[in-house]
């Protein structure tokens, strides 16, 4: 369903290679979770516990993002009795919230007595302004409509104790770093890192080809992906887009605008 899906089953992945793992989802979930980790052979390592939370709304899970964040913070706060619960009949040695990513949302595990590793959290990078015209005018408006909710969420007693009861937060990035209090530990360690890029970085012959994947929003900058495509001098590059969304319109007519309809 998306790279917060993506984050969680490969933290859960991570930690199964060495220690016994119990994970907590949510019920629409947890089936394709399970599904996944039987078919990697890991279902001696790993047990899936599921929670049903009532949202807040009727169909909250299919609305807009601010309504999805407030179901998703319901289900946070109802999952802190889950969590006492499970550890009571197991004793874990630590827990790790691996989603959502965001440094600004309610973390059920920090009601533990335990090591609890936040993270890696982002959502601190802003839009440079000098970058703001290219988001157009709805994804201005949106784009400060989410920093605004970011900025507000971020300030909540249970989010700001989630950070000082963590035993590390884990930050993507030095914007997001900056956004939690001096008096918490905090360490920069990015997401972002695929180990088959890693593995090509060495590689002497590298490929002409671009890929830009993920949501189609005004502030994923898909849109400057593009723009940087007409520059390249290399007429055989081209940028292959993997992702859907409101943009999705825009992008094309930038492209076919700059001549590109045939390499994007």
């Amino acid at each position: 369903m998306g790279s917060e899906e993506e984050v969680a089953m490969q933290a859960i992945i991570a930690a199964a290679t060495e220690h016994q793992v119990w994970v907590l989802a949510h019920r629409d979930s947890a089936e394709d979770v399970r599904a996944e980790i039987e078919r990697l052979g890991l279902s001696d390592r790993v047990t899936i516990e599921s929670l049903q939370v009532d949202p807040p709304l009727p169909g909250s899970r299919d609305r807009s993002l601010p309504v999805r964040h407030w179901a998703y913070d319901a289900w946070q706060k109802a999952a802190e009795a889950k969590v006492l619960e499970l550890d009571r009949e197991h004793d874990f040695d630590l827990a790790h919230h691996a989603t959502i990513a965001s440094y600004w949302t309610r973390c059920a595990l920090t009601v533990l007595d335990k090591p609890v590793v936040l993270g890696p959290v982002g959502g601190g990078v802003t839009c440079p302004p000098g970058l703001l015209p290219s988001l157009g005018l709805r994804g201005a408006v949106g784009y400060f409509f989410r920093t605004a909710t970011r900025h507000a969420f971020g300030h909540r007693p249970s989010v700001r104790e989630a950070w000082k009861n963590a035993t590390i937060v884990l930050a993507q990035n030095a914007e997001t770093a900056e956004r939690i209090p001096d008096d918490c530990n905090v360490e920069i360690y990015s997401n972002g890192i695929s180990s088959s890029v890693l593995l090509s970085a060495g590689e002497t012959e590298r490929s002409q080809d671009l890929i830009f994947a993920g949501r189609l929003l005004p502030w994923k900058g898909c849109l400057l992906a593009v723009e940087t495509l007409a520059k390249v001098s290399n007429a055989n590059t081209r940028l292959f887009i993997y992702g859907d969304g409101p943009e999705k319109q825009r992008i094309e007519a930038r492209a076919a605008e700059l001549g590109l309809s045939d390499r994007v």
